[in-house]
């Protein structure tokens, strides 16, 4: 006698972040592919219901990315005003930039403190790009 197949979700290993079923794994690859094809409102409106239903560094960067893409940049601003990878800190940090928040930006970009009590920048090499713009546009050079 074969094996009754179960109705219930199985997770599904996707290649970066947790484990997400098998729905939440589709969302995020058409969410990607929307943000590939530039049809950012399907990916806005896709990563909503993603964020909803999976609230992850991940996720946060996916719909923070479709709002960039739509310029809706206040929305994007709360979504990764909570942050705490390095790579949202720094899309943080640009949304900052662009609204002119300085101060914000560079708070956003040296957040994290190494065990020996060093800065360390989001970004690696085009987080201290990015420093360097906010230096010039405070006149701190």
């Amino acid at each position: 006698m074969a094996a009754k197949e179960s109705n219930k979700p199985q997770p599904a290993s996707h290649p970066v972040g947790p484990s997400y079923t098998r729905l939440e794994s589709q969302l995020t690859d058409a969410v990607k592919s929307s943000l590939r094809s530039s049809l950012f409102s399907n990916a806005a409106f896709l990563a909503e219901r993603l964020f909803a239903a999976v609230s992850t560094e991940e996720t946060r960067l996916l719909l923070a990315e479709s709002y960039l893409g739509e310029n809706k940049l206040h929305k994007a601003y709360w979504v990764l005003k909570e942050a705490t990878a390095p790579a949202n800190r720094y899309r943080l940090a640009l949304v900052c930039l662009r609204m002119r928040k300085c101060e914000e930006a560079e708070r956003a970009l040296t957040m994290r403190q190494t065990a020996e009590g060093e800065t360390q920048v989001a970004g690696d090499a085009a987080g201290y790009y990015v420093l360097g713009l906010l230096s010039e546009r405070q006149a701190r050079y």
